[in-house]
């Protein structure tokens, strides 16, 4: 009773609409917590009629939360997507604006967001994987070692709150639509955290924060990196409105143990009680209340756990790029997911940025047999077997600001 997911993708443009059209779809598994619905092709059915309703934001420093209007599809979710049009107050990325490649090093990273063949980065996924009650990790441990040189870090003028706003482009699969299956990573709802939902634009901008260690000697403090405890609760309600994050924590200082959970009422949030939580991390977990996709199943709590097992960044002045690898596991589902994440941006004006995003998929073989999933054909496990392509934009606001998104 499980159907394997064939997904084609084309991308197309007319009168500014991106139309995707997808060739193949099936209904999905627990593995996927949405329904897919009838899609059509044209750019005229893409077309839906909004309904105003209470979104919870997302977890804030404090761990309140506080609900807000947004509007949302009054239709079913899609596993993609409809319309790519700019949401009022978005001006659509600019591919050509994008970072120059002025240096080897900002070439190799920029060449994974056009190239069609991306490599995986990173240790051998049988060391890379998370353990389980059926599946023990390397050296028995739970979680995969994190990347050995810390979190990345961010050129300065990142460092603040943003509002960002997320606009898919396309997905290609460079080894085929016969290699994958239901446990590819982007094929269901949060089964990849870095594009929780692929082939949607979020209605509606999400903020992110970006801070400054203390210390570092020069007055001005040490090295900018990504709040991961605020920002990942906040990407996942943008991208999936009907998910509500229950709780978060990360590594904070800790490369081999998680803080206190922050959760939605606050408890565990206070800088005295979880000092660790927004400190420079390369693990997050977070528990989200979500649909269930099975037929009168209500609302499940489910849980995702993130490692960041290596990257490679470049900087240049206005111009910044970032190659990200990860290993992620869905405990509930069971499901262990491996994908790169590849970043460019580039500073537009004094409190603006642009750039690309791309997620490049992997399907170790071991993950891809646990279902059966594809057809018999010999891939390259190594190589990505679906890209996902969204541009960015970023406008710096002030923390008032972002207290209202």
């Amino acid at each position: 009773n499980v159907s394997i997911l064939k997904l084609g993708l084309e991308l197309s443009r007319k009168s500014g609409r991106a139309v995707v059209a997808v060739e193949d779809f099936m209904k999905m598994h627990h593995v996927v917590a949405l329904t897919v619905a009838a899609v059509a092709v044209v750019a005229t059915a893409l077309t839906t009629s909004p309904v105003d309703l209470p979104t919870p934001s997302s977890v804030a420093t404090t761990g309140r939360r506080g609900f807000v209007s947004k509007s949302v599809a009054a239709s079913s979710s899609f596993l993609v997507s409809a319309s790519s049009d700019a949401p009022p107050a978005f001006a659509a990325v600019d591919e050509s604006a994008t970072i120059p490649a002025v240096t080897t090093g900002g070439s190799a990273i920029r060449s994974l967001l056009d190239n069609d063949a991306v490599c995986w980065s990173g240790p051998p996924f049988s060391e890379a994987r998370y353990g389980s009650s059926s599946l023990t990790s390397s050296a028995g441990r739970f979680a995969p070692p994190s990347d050995p040189d810390g979190a990345a870090t961010f050129p300065p003028w990142l460092e603040g709150y943003h509002s960002a706003r997320y606009n898919f482009a396309k997905a290609s699969f460079p080894q085929g639509r016969g290699v994958l299956s239901l446990r590819t990573p982007g094929a269901g709802l949060a089964t990849c955290l870095s594009l929780p939902n692929v082939g949607y634009s979020p209605r509606a901008p999400h903020t992110v924060l970006y801070r400054r260690e203390p210390g570092g000697g020069s007055g001005e403090g040490g090295s900018v990196y990504e709040d991961l405890a605020y920002n990942v609760p906040r990407k996942l309600e943008s991208f999936w409105p009907e998910s509500k994050v229950v709780s978060v924590r990360t590594n904070g200082e800790r490369p081999g143990d998680l803080t206190a959970r922050c959760t939605v009422d606050g408890e565990g949030c206070a800088a005295d009680a979880n000092p660790d939580l927004h400190s420079p991390s390369t693990r997050v977990a977070i528990e989200y209340d979500g649909p269930s996709a099975r037929p009168g199943g209500g609302r499940v709590v489910r849980t995702i756990d993130v490692t960041l097992l290596s990257h490679e960044s470049w900087a240049d002045g206005d111009s910044f790029c970032l190659a990200s690898s990860y290993s992620q596991l869905n405990a509930e589902q069971g499901l262990q997911c491996f994908y790169r994440e590849v970043m460019s941006l580039r500073r537009t004006g004094e409190s603006s940025v642009a750039g690309k995003v791309r997620v490049a998929a992997f399907l170790p073989r071991y993950v891809r047999d646990e279902d059966g999933g594809g057809d018999a054909r010999e891939y390259e496990e190594t190589e990505a077997v679906a890209l996902y392509d969204y541009g960015m934009a970023l406008e710096r606001i002030d923390e008032e600001s972002a207290l209202g998104l």
